[in-house]
Order: structure tokens, then C-alpha cells, then sequence
């Protein structure tokens, strides 16, 4: 699935994660909760709460993680964002 979009609003359950793949310069802005954010080469972890953001820096994974229920938005220079169903339902972007 592909959403055409520079801004994707997304909501995660407490413990819930979404892996993110050659993001690089992409934004991730909290606006509820509380995300843990592991960037592939980075040597620490990024925690960020309501208000916070963080601009993506390497082009490899990155997870994120919802330390409770969280709502945030994904805004970068890419127009499309693709979505891959894991074998548990869930979508990847």
C-alpha cells in the first residue's frame, strides 16, 4: 500500500512498534505519549515525549517503540510512504 502524503499522522499502542527503512531526514514529531526511537549507528537511543522531534540522521532502520499510548506524525521530504504487512497484520512503513 502506498499513502502520497509529506505528513502521516500515526497513533501506537503502549509497547507498540513501527519499523522505519531508508528514512533518512524524515522528522518524527510527538504530539501524545512517549516513543523510544533506535537508529541503526547511532550509539544511543532517543526518547522523546509530547512536543518533542527528531530529525532522522542515517539511512538504515530505525524502531520505534511506544513507552505508552502515542500519537505522532512522520514528516519528510519522501511523497510516498510504503506500508508492508508483517505476518502478525501489522504494517511496516
Amino acid at each position: 500500500m502506498e499513502v502520497l502524503l509529506s505528513t502521516l499522522p500515526l497513533q501506537l499502542p503502549r509497547g507498540g512498534t513501527l519499523r522505519l527503512e531508508s528514512a533518512r531526514g524524515v522528522t518524527v514529531r510527538v504530539r501524545s505519549g512517549r516513543l523510544w526511537l533506535t537508529e541503526q549507528g547511532l550509539p544511543d537511543d532517543v526518547f522523546l515525549g509530547p512536543g518533542d522531534a527528531w530529525r532522522l540522521c542515517g539511512n538504515g532502520r530505525v524502531v520505534v517503540e511506544a513507552d505508552a499510548t502515542s500519537r505522532f506524525e512522520l514528516v519528510g521530504p519522501r511523497a510516498q510512504w510504503r506500508f508492508a504487512p508483517r505476518a502478525d497484520g501489522a504494517l511496516l512503513a
